[in-house]
């Protein structure tokens, strides 16, 4: 069989170029360093312990610690004053005043409490959203892998075309050459393997463009993405479709409910003031020159505002209209939520369906049938036209079974996420990288 370039030479330079403008992460050297091979349940472990996103995540609750910290620290500083005053026209000569006093205010009515409390439930709600953010990355490292493996199946059924066209293509030359066949034979077999170069050089795109937003997921090197172990089967994450459990993302908001009623109790505290604590002394006609000292007085007292006008009225209303806003929020979440179990069990039964109906017409057959083609027209049983047509139908379905595999699992993906499976299965995964410090 005569080797056949990818590309002429201009084509292959312009079609580097453009690759290198379009997809500069992934335009690499000549002899780049061979990708290496991940699986599914590691990369979303990656994803979990060393991943980007998850990182941001991580900084809102030290933020929210952090607010615990100074929250835990007693609100009010005591004052000291000090002061003095001279007097003059005394017959003996002048004398000085002096005073000290110190205040110190107190959080009353449970406020330094409430405060206490409001922050302990951010840091709460906090931790809820990154094991929420973690499901959502859960979801997408999986999508994403599955995409790979999509790309991956369908380069594999293109590579398999270029392959058989090739042969055909030769076959046409020594037709034509032992005078049994046309230069039409010829040019139309080249353009079918045209065509095919063109599909894997678009599929080759899809493939990469995949791979690389794996390994942004996963914090890998996106200059020379993985490639994704395993091929797409029946089974290919039947696994992940497990009993329901609670959503990530309900209980983050569930949580951040409870930090605006702890919220809302604070505002509610602040009505009430705090009342201060006074103690002073103070002197009274202090002779500079050995004279008799004046009198020492000295006092105690308590300040208390009075809420007259300001009850904190604006805070608490406030407060209240956050906490009604996010508990309504709650209400549709979980509604939307229900929907996208009830779709995600419609669409997976579908996808299987498809699946089921392509692997019994498709899977076992094809490879048979694209010989019996190729010896047909070999043989002039069959022209061109006729084994062009067949061709096609035989890896148009070959592409179609990849395609139902890969709906199946993105089906049983967006059905664990919508149940909580995933929820449950991310929480189990989080404990497991939390015991083995998150290495990777």
């Amino acid at each position: 069989m005569r080797s056949r370039p990818f590309f002429g030479a201009g084509r292959r330079r312009r079609t580097l170029l453009a690759a290198a403008l379009l997809f500069p992460s992934f335009a690499v050297a000549a002899d780049p360093e061979p990708s290496a091979s991940i699986g599914i349940d590691e990369a979303v472990h990656l994803a979990l312990t060393a991943g980007p996103d998850v990182a941001v995540a991580q900084q809102t609750v030290a933020v929210q610690r952090a607010a615990l910290s100074g929250a835990e620290v007693f609100p009010a500083n005591p004052s000291l004053s000090i002061g003095a005053g001279g007097r003059y026209g005394f017959a003996d000569g002048p004398g000085v005043d002096g005073e000290i006093s110190v205040s110190q205010a107190l959080p009353l009515f449970g406020r330094w409490g409430a405060g206490v409390d409001a922050a302990a439930a951010g840091v709460t709600a906090a931790e809820a959203e990154v094991w929420a953010e973690r499901t959502r990355l859960a979801s997408a490292v999986a999508l994403a892998f599955v995409a790979a493996q999509r790309a991956a199946g369908q380069l594999a059924v293109a590579e398999r075309r270029i392959t058989l066209v090739e042969k055909l293509v030769d076959t046409a030359h020594r037709r034509l050459n032992a005078g049994d066949g046309t230069i039409l034979d010829v040019n139309l077999w080249e353009a079918e393997l045209g065509q095919a170069e063109a599909q894997r050089a678009r599929l080759m795109v899809m493939d990469a463009t995949a791979r690389t937003r794996l390994a942004l997921l996963c914090g890998l090197d996106p200059s020379n993405p993985p490639t994704v172990s395993g091929d797409l089967d029946e089974d290919t994450l039947s696994g992940w479709v497990a009993e329901p459990a609670e959503r990530s993302d309900l209980a983050a908001r569930a949580k951040r409910i409870e930090q605006a009623e702890r919220v809302t109790d604070h505002e509610e505290r602040k009505a009430w003031p705090d009342a201060t604590l006074n103690a002073g002394a103070q002197t009274e006609g202090a002779w500079w020159r050995n004279g008799p000292a004046g009198d020492v007085v000295g006092g105690a007292g308590v300040t208390v505002p009075l809420p007259v006008f300001d009850r904190n009225q604006a805070g608490v209303l406030r407060a209240r209209a956050n906490t009604e806003a996010l508990q309504a929020e709650l209400a549709r979440a979980q509604l939307v939520a229900d929907a996208e179990v009830a779709v995600a069990q419609a669409q997976l039964a579908a996808f299987e369906d498809a699946a089921d109906t392509l692997k019994t017409r498709v899977k076992g057959k094809q490879h048979a049938t694209l010989e019996l083609l190729e010896k047909a027209f070999t043989a002039g049983k069959l022209g061109v036209a006729d084994v062009l047509l067949r061709q096609r139908f035989v890896l148009d379905a070959e592409a179609s079974y990849v395609d139902a595999l890969a709906d199946v699992a993105a089906a049983r993906v967006r059905l664990a996420f919508a149940s909580g499976a995933l929820s449950h299965r991310t929480a189990t995964l989080m404990a497991s990288a939390d015991r083995t410090g998150g290495s990777r």
